[in-house]
């Protein structure tokens, strides 16, 4: 026979996600914004866990610097800041910076609903979702799979604690490696974060 503190624990262990935590969808596979357990312990508040940390504000940034200074606007549109995007593929995603054609983005799909086609290059910094079934390196490989099965071409991932640079794009093999090299994002526009933060004095 099951003790009271038995059920209990079932029962909160089956305690179901409430929708507005889940961040992201993936063929049904709901992740979740970072720190989601402490919300729904009562611990945090939900605008206590969205907001970007410091470094991570700092890299996006520096990455819009770059893009702005060079990207082709007459090609491209370039979008940041949690860009929205709903493909038919049921592939609900938030991303960090999102580099579209404009042939693809048109101006009538800018709307205030979520960009339904898929962007062209996503750069993404950090994992800032959670699961309850997937570690972190599985969401990594998980949500990058399932964007480039989306259409988006390259996902570049900047990952500040290892400070390593994964570049993932279709059909070809992965890459992971320092990031304190040169690393294109497309048409020869280059970066180098490990480089430009030991110039700001922040590593």
């Amino acid at each position: 026979m099951e003790s009271e503190a038995m059920t209990v624990k079932k029962t909160a262990s089956k305690k179901k996600v409430p929708e507005y935590l889940v961040k992201e969808e993936f063929d049904g596979v709901k992740l979740y914004y970072k720190g989601y357990k402490e919300v729904m312990k009562g611990n945090k508040k939900l605008e206590d866990i969205m907001p970007s940390s410091g470094l991570h504000s700092f890299i996006l940034t520096f990455m819009f610097k770059i893009l702005i200074k060079h990207l082709d606007e007459d090609i491209y549109e370039l979008l940041g800041g949690e860009v929205g995007n709903l493909t038919p593929q049921k592939k609900r995603a938030g991303l960090d910076l999102a580099i579209f054609e404009k042939k693809i983005l048109t101006p009538e799909q800018i709307n205030r609903h979520y960009t339904k086609v898929p962007p062209k290059i996503v750069i993404e910094i950090d994992v800032d979702v959670e699961s309850e079934d997937l570690t972190q390196d599985e969401i990594i490989q998980f949500r990058t799979r399932k964007l480039l099965e989306s259409g988006v071409e390259k996902i570049i991932w900047i990952f500040s604690l290892s400070q390593m640079v994964m570049v993932a794009e279709a059909g070809k093999d992965w890459i992971l490696f320092d990031w304190d090299r040169e690393v294109e994002i497309l048409d020869g526009i280059v970066f180098n974060v490990g480089a430009h933060l030991k110039n700001k004095g922040i590593l």
